[in-house]
């Protein structure tokens, strides 16, 4: 049974036929975890294999190709045409591409023209599948097949304010679990506990797993590191980021938290990054491009002073998949990138998180996400999002 009802897996199958009858394409090849998941409705994780493969044409039935040890979850897929390979018998992604090109031969489509996720592909993949399909085009879809999913349907809308209130509920238990002498390992498993047994309490059945970190000192330079065994100090700057994955989605809350009473320079730093975020936030709307926000916010640091140490864009889209290369890097719609000018729509979600990262003082960002509405941007996680201090 999937997560979603038939008629949201239905939505995602039309879109996709829609973009095939648009790229003129016979057939597309899926294998990213993420893309099988949104179109196929099974979350099947790879650990280092490829787990799953839909075949889906233009016309006809699409097919799924499982690896033997994911068979029994055929249950979650609304798909009913399932190819089972044993990876262990040969080297997996001979299995794989030897399977899919045996589908896609029997569908006749093995000389046309064939959508891949080409930017997900291994090279020694790639080129078992060009030889095994020698009179096919293929032709990489990887941006045009992700972005189908950038706008959320309002099964997936409550899905993400469920991650988000979970996610301010970890950032709860973060704030209660910092003290001096404690590591960072220890308040992260505190804050990840909270989260799980919420996730538990609201939605048993369901597939969930809490990603969360935090650094202290000069950690806090690192914005996705791991924690470590170093105790808290008095005067850290400790950055907490609080991730809930529910049924392969997941939203965030990110905050930069001073232990003790801040010194005259945690302070102004920490101030201009909150207006930068809130200005951010403020800028957020249907039409608007997302290039312009992130000029924005980077115009508030420059003007500080502190353009120099801003790291990275200040926004990404939130839905399936953390693990998502499109969701922060990529040419997907909803990220908030300097060079992005796609204009933001109603119902995408994304982030928005400024952060400036000071050697021997520390990284500072605070993180939300939201909702496009048709008005301006709703605040899905409800954090308080001052200047943040706890006691030592």
């Amino acid at each position: 049974m999937s997560t979603f009802s038939k008629n949201e897996m239905k939505r995602r199958s039309d879109a996709l036929k829609n973009l095939l009858e648009t790229m003129d394409l016979d057939c597309v090849v899926i294998h990213s975890w993420y893309n099988t998941y949104y179109i196929g409705g099974n979350n099947t994780r790879y650990w280092g294999r490829i787990a799953q493969v839909i075949v889906f044409p233009r016309d006809g039935e699409p097919a799924l190709v499982l690896s033997k040890m994911h068979e029994h979850e055929t249950r979650y897929s609304w798909i009913r045409d399932v190819r089972v390979r044993d990876p262990d018998l040969r080297p997996d992604h001979e299995t794989a591409v030897g399977l899919v090109a045996q589908v896609v031969a029997e569908k006749g489509l093995a000389k046309g023209r064939i959508g891949i996720e080409a930017d997900e592909f291994h090279v020694p993949t790639m080129t078992l599948l060009q030889a095994a399909l020698p009179e096919a085009e293929l032709v990489n879809v990887s941006d045009r097949l992700t972005n189908l999913g950038v706008v959320k349907s309002a099964e997936e809308i409550e899905i993400l304010k469920l991650c988000s209130e979970i996610a301010d509920l970890g950032g709860a238990a973060y704030m209660d679990a910092i003290r001096v002498g404690k590591s960072t390992h220890e308040i992260t498993a505190e804050a990840d506990l909270a989260m799980n047994r919420e996730i538990a309490k609201r939605m048993p059945e369901a597939d969930f797993q809490s990603v969360s970190f935090s650094m202290t000192g000069p950690e806090s330079l690192y914005p996705h590191k791991f924690g470590s065994g170093r105790p808290v100090e008095k005067g850290d700057i400790f950055a907490w980021n609080s991730l809930p994955v529910v049924c392969g989605y997941y939203s965030c809350t990110e905050r930069t938290v001073v232990v003790g009473e801040p010194t005259a320079e945690q302070r102004r730093v920490f101030e201009v990054v909150v207006d930068a975020h809130m200005r951010g936030i403020e800028a957020l709307g249907p039409g608007v491009v997302a290039g312009d926000v992130d000029r924005l916010v980077r115009g508030v640091l420059d003007e500080a002073g502190y353009g120099a140490y801003f790291a990275c864009g200040p926004g990404h889209h939130c839905g399936v998949g953390m693990g998502n290369p499109y969701s922060h890097g990529g040419p997907i719609i909803g990220g908030i990138r300097h060079f992005s000018e796609e204009r933001l729509v109603e119902d995408m979600v994304v982030t928005m998180e400024p952060g400036i990262y000071i050697p021997g003082l520390g990284g500072f960002r605070h993180c939300d996400a939201l909702r496009i509405t048709r008005d301006g941007a709703e605040l899905l996680t409800q954090f308080d999002r001052g200047v943040l201090t706890v006691e030592d």
